[in-house]
């Protein structure tokens, strides 16, 4: 099966793609007849494209909004993260895409995870002002809302949006 683009009569641009083998071949082997099909998948080439295009422009949202988001799947682990996120909670600039939250903050209080389990099964919660304790000892307040993803949002499953109040040093 191969993809391919070429153009119509009229000029205009279409996807095709084709499958074919061949059925009869010739007393030394070579082929004498093949049997194929060509299917037009332009519309969905291009809704493939509308939706790589949406998704990159989410991606670059996310990471450049200028407050701490993060994405995550049913196992907790990171779709997109937002830079904000990485500097509130003292991460630098490691790539967390694809690793569970819990390895990336290994020391994260039980409480956390139960809001986490709860947000996963479908609950909207949120703290305007809360203490985060990391693990180098520095203490944030923070405000933060997590939400379930939408029966559509078939990949994500909640995100989490944070704001730094104060930073109070231990």
């Amino acid at each position: 099966m191969r993809r391919v683009s070429g153009t119509t009569k009229q000029g205009s641009w279409i996807w095709i793609q084709n499958r074919g083998r061949f059925v009869q071949r010739d007393q030394d082997g070579a082929p004498t007849r093949f049997v194929g099909a060509l299917l037009d998948i332009t519309e969905r080439k291009q809704a493939e494209d509308a939706l790589a295009r949406s998704e990159q422009q989410l991606r670059l949202f996310v990471q450049h909004a200028p407050a701490a988001i993060a994405m995550f799947d049913r196992d907790m682990r990171y779709l997109v993260v937002s830079q904000r996120h990485l500097q509130d909670n003292h991460l630098g600039e490691q790539n967390l895409i694809g690793r569970s939250h819990y390895e990336v903050i290994p020391d994260l209080p039980e409480r956390w995870k139960q809001v986490h389990q709860r947000c996963l099964n479908g609950a909207v919660e949120k703290n305007d002002e809360d203490s985060f304790l990391h693990p180098d000892g520095t203490e944030d307040w923070v405000h933060w809302e997590i939400r379930p993803g939408t029966p559509a949002a078939a990949r994500w499953r909640i995100i989490l949006f944070s704001e730094l109040l104060t930073r109070k040093e231990s």
